[in-house]
């Protein structure tokens, strides 16, 4: 027994000694209430990984280095110096038992997640098979190679940046309630944008599998851009039967990884065992994977970019017009533009409010110098975007709900081509992304999510429920799932190291999380853009600059996903 199990046992004797059951039943108790109790739970590992090297040509080679080195010494008349001690690498299966250990899971998990980075992300085979030689064959295995890693546990916050050349790994274990069920979704890679779709691989679950398969959470994993648009199509598809049968929509988080030391196999790493394991390829790494569950767990997105307001003035769009731009044979894309713009709010600064102003015409050309010169020294704000938001009634121009376009073209005539629609009439506005707007959208983000989770109250009338956990706290039964664009981290917050996961643990300290940084992010709109905020679980889709993390709450709170208003 450990000593953990043998605490609770003792303090639950200790507590209620007149009224105690026999210890050996309350030993037989407790026990295996630990042991049936979900858990979320990681460790993460710095430092370099085990060079893969061949038995036999790291001899020769060591032999080989050895011979010269005595020879060179020979000559320059210098004696033998004793040999310093090397430190000793672990190897592949020794570390990942070292982190599972320091884990102490009382159960097998249900969902090993594994992110690597640096020389470790060259390792995923062996990174596969050590964790297949601990953890049961029913363990789903997923996760893979990415540019940064980061991780949490309960006391330690730490976010590997892409930039550190020896990179870490990222172990996450999750075990989830007795009821749960899991389903996965492969879709190969596009290696030919004008080929027809390859065959999937695996089904997601429908209304007509029965209420218990309903999805909590889609965690979509991709290598392929492409691959992952396909597989976000289907992913909305099942949402919206579930859906019209009369369910809430399951949250869905997750990114695009890979770095440069990935193998030939890709950067996915994925064993689910016998749900579509066998029926994949040797090449399975290259593509996307879907893993659906459902079950008493509960998710809630909390997505952040930190889109500020940048320019003196926010404008209605004036005169708009689309532009067809042929991209191949056979395809091409429309684009919108905006061709005259009024400004409706100025300020004089950028701490002052927007204050309404008499309309005035204006073109986005003009606009652009405008912000050009309104900003510090004059420097062009990186990145720039043009927002968008459709016009609703407000009497006061709105700081955020924007949908954030990127600018295409400028024409002689000063109008702008965009990649996206803009409405004649809606508000408009040059954006760009600042550290602190960033991290005050995802402290509130992920506020929202603990209201969502019934973590917290924010209302009279809403009653937080407290989380199903005995004396023992060392089994976490909340946990966040976290992918960060490799963008962000210490360099996009003025210096500042792990601010995307001290953001996220700004209303529980101890919250464990496992993650990534990305080469592209999966999630619902961020916080304070055009749909995300209160809305329920919005849209996936692949963004870039964002932080999208989701939360989970393991221990099946009653009516979690509809907190009362």
């Amino acid at each position: 027994m450990d000593d953990e199990l043998l605490w609770e046992v003792i303090l639950s004797y200790v507590g209620n000694g007149s009224k105690a059951a026999p210890t050996a039943k309350i030993l037989g108790a407790a026990a295996r209430s630990r042991a049936a109790r979900p858990y979320f739970l990681t460790a993460l590992k710095r430092g370099a990984a085990p060079v893969a090297l061949p038995a036999r040509l790291e001899s020769a080679a060591r032999r080989i280095g050895g011979f010269l080195l005595r020879r060179a010494r020979e000559r320059m008349g210098k004696e033998e110096e004793p040999r310093p001690k090397q430190e000793q690498i672990p190897d592949i299966k020794t570390t990942v038992k070292q982190l599972i250990n320091e884990i102490k899971p009382p159960a097998p998990p249900h969902i090993a997640v594994l992110f690597a980075s640096g020389g470790w992300a060259g390792r995923l085979a062996d990174l596969r098979e050590a964790l297949r030689s601990v953890l049961p064959a029913s363990t789903v295995l997923l996760g893979g190679a990415a540019p940064g890693v980061l991780g949490a546990t309960q006391s330690v916050v730490d976010e590997v940046e892409p930039r550190d050349e020896h990179g870490a790994i990222s172990l996450g274990l999750i075990r989830l309630d007795g009821g749960a069920r899991l389903s996965s979704l492969y879709v190969p890679p596009f290696g030919d944008p004008h080929a027809p779709p390859q065959e999937v691989v695996g089904k997601l679950p429908g209304p007509e599998d029965g209420p218990e398969h309903a999805p909590r959470l889609m965690l979509v994993l991709s290598e392929d851009q492409r691959a992952a648009h396909a597989a976000l199509q289907k992913v909305q598809d099942n949402r919206e039967a579930w859906t019209k049968a009369g369910f809430p929509p399951c949250a869905v988080s997750g990114g695009l990884l890979g770095a440069r030391n990935v193998g030939m196999g890709g950067a996915l790493l994925v064993d689910d065992g016998d749900i579509i394991r066998p029926d994949l390829s040797d090449d399975s790494g290259a593509g996307c994977l879907v893993l659906s569950i459902a079950g008493q767990t509960r998710a809630s997105s909390a997505v952040s970019r930190g889109a500020a307001i940048v320019g003196p003035h926010v404008y209605k769009a004036a005169d708009v017009s689309t532009w067809r731009v042929g991209i191949c044979p056979g395809h091409a894309v429309t684009m919108g533009k905006a061709d005259s713009l009024v400004v409706k709010a100025s300020r004089y600064n950028k701490e002052a409010p927007f204050e309404a102003v008499e309309a005035t015409h204006v073109s986005p050309g003009a606009s652009l110098r405008e912000v050009q010169q309104f900003v510090a020294q004059g420097r062009m704000p990186r990145p720039l975007y043009f927002g968008v938001r459709p016009y609703d009634g407000e009497d006061e121009a709105p700081t955020d709900g924007y949908n954030l376009l990127t600018p295409q073209h400028l024409d002689d005539d000063g109008s702008l081509a965009l990649d996206g629609d803009v409405d004649e009439g809606a508000w408009c506005a040059w954006l760009t992304l600042e550290p602190d707007a960033s991290v005050s959208e995802l402290e509130a983000a992920a506020e929202a999510s603990r209201v969502a989770l019934r973590l917290e109250s924010k209302s009279r009338g809403a009653r937080a429920l407290p989380l199903r956990s005995g004396l023992d706290e060392t089994l976490s039964v909340l946990g966040g799932l976290v992918f960060t664009c490799s963008g962000r981290g210490a360099r996009f917050h003025n210096l500042k190291p792990n601010r995307d996961s001290l953001a996220l643990r700004a209303g529980r300290r101890n919250l464990p999380l496992v993650g990534c940084f990305c080469n592209g992010e999966i999630g619902p709109p961020p916080f304070r853009e055009r749909g995300g905020g209160t809305v329920a679980e919005g849209e996936a889709h692949v963004a870039g600059f964002t932080c999208s993390a989701v939360v989970l709450r393991l221990d099946g709170a009653e009516d979690a996903q509809h907190p009362p208003v």
